[in-house]
């Protein structure tokens, strides 16, 4: 938890003297496929499907919810610091329950691809990740439209926690231990602009995991599908 609480303090810094910039409220709706064998709990990070959203934009930092950015460098090439929750909430027969993390790390990108390093800093897998993504945004007024495709690398922390049984977790499940794992992931984001102080967004993801995690008595989908709505309303 120092790590976390360092990394929140610096934020808070960063913001505390203009807080003036954009600020807006609203409220997002989640829904994810649940792609576990008898899940007992909700399997979003959050533990529901509906939370209130509050964001913040500055030339610098963006707050948006759970997701906290702060960009380095902007333009053809850009390179941010960010902090975001990650995890899949499972809780099954023997199993320990399985809980959301907070993730930090560093993203760059050069025109349409992009690379993004995070870790874990709430000591729950003690893992970290790697994605490679290709993405661009195309505009349409009032429409937004941005499809993205991409790799996801899992190393053996957060593989093995998300996915593995362990010895004293035997019972329903037999042991199951993993590696390093990678993940296909595509989806886009269609943002609605209604007017100068509202906006409408979008979000689906797709997800088709690695053999490896389809092959974990826990898991009972090749691959699985997310959707997010998003009503924003300036302040």
């Amino acid at each position: 938890m120092t790590k976390l609480t360092a990394i929140i303090t610096l934020f808070l810094f960063l913001i505390s003297s203009k807080l003036e910039a954009n600020l807006s409220t609203g409220i997002g709706y989640f829904d994810q496929e649940d792609f576990r064998v008898d899940n007992t709990i909700n399997p979003l990070p959050f533990g529901t499907n509906i939370i209130p959203i509050i964001s913040y934009r500055s030339e610098r930092l963006v707050i948006n919810g759970p997701m906290i950015r702060y960009n380095l460098a902007k333009g053809l090439f850009g390179a941010a610091l960010h902090l975001n929750a990650y995890g899949y909430r499972y809780k099954a027969h023997e199993l320990e329950r399985r809980e959301t993390s907070i993730h930090t790390g560093l993203s760059l990108r050069l025109a349409f691809l992009s690379f993004k390093y995070a870790s874990d800093i709430y000591d729950k897998s003690n893992g970290n990740k790697f994605n490679f993504v290709i993405a661009h945004r195309f505009h349409f007024p009032p429409f937004t439209f941005i499809p993205r495709v991409g790799k996801e690398y899992l190393n053996e922390g957060i593989s093995d926690y998300y996915f593995g049984v362990d010895k004293d977790e035997v019972g329903f499940f037999e042991e199951y231990q993993l590696d390093n794992t990678v993940n296909d992931i595509a989806g886009f984001t269609l943002i609605y602009s209604m007017s100068e102080s509202q906006s409408l967004s979008y979000n689906y993801n797709y997800k088709k995991f690695d053999q490896v995690i389809f092959d974990s008595p826990t898991v009972r989908l090749k691959s699985f599908k997310s959707n997010a709505l998003f009503w924003n309303f300036k302040i």
